[in-house]
């Protein structure tokens, strides 16, 4: 097998991993001018930059907006980028927008931030991996054990 073609498997092997196929139908609709009103109410197109590789990524993350700027979460190993390069492109309703990325290291203030995120997005909660109580609703505990164990939740301060 010469360089070109391990070259051309490692990056298959890249594009068939289940995050990047998971992302790919998302992303597309989000960038499509016409479609991204599908989404773009609950989920926005996260830019940031690799702290090792300096490689932008993208990725399509559910969203709450607030007073403030925007709150999301995840449990994907990126979120390290973000504590040390906290600048931030997103495509936000259709439009570019740059931001400052801030992660909620209070467990109280996450796991609150992180209920009204479920609340507003639905179909969130099985995303996020979030056991739900008998009415549907997840249980402040069951958000508190998620921020402890592995999730991160971030405020997006957007810039004018």
């Amino acid at each position: 097998m010469t360089d070109v073609d391990t070259a051309y498997f490692t990056r298959w092997e890249r594009m068939m991993r289940p995050s990047t196929l998971m992302n790919a139908v998302p992303t597309l609709v989000l960038r499509t001018p016409l479609l991204h009103q599908v989404m773009s109410g609950r989920y926005l197109l996260l830019t940031f930059t690799g702290r090792s590789t300096g490689r932008r990524y993208r990725t399509p993350v559910a969203y709450r907006q607030t007073s403030d700027g925007i709150v999301f979460s995840t449990d994907s190993p990126w979120w390290r980028n973000l504590a040390t390069q906290p600048a931030v492109g997103l495509l936000l309703r259709g439009r570019l927008r740059q931001g400052i990325a801030h992660r909620i290291s209070a467990a109280g203030e996450a796991a609150t931030q992180l209920g009204y995120l479920v609340a507003e997005v639905p179909g969130y909660r099985q995303a996020a991996g979030l056991r739900a109580q008998p009415d549907g609703t997840v249980a402040t505990t069951e958000l508190t054990r998620a921020v402890v164990e592995d999730r991160h939740v971030f405020t997006v301060q957007v810039l004018a």
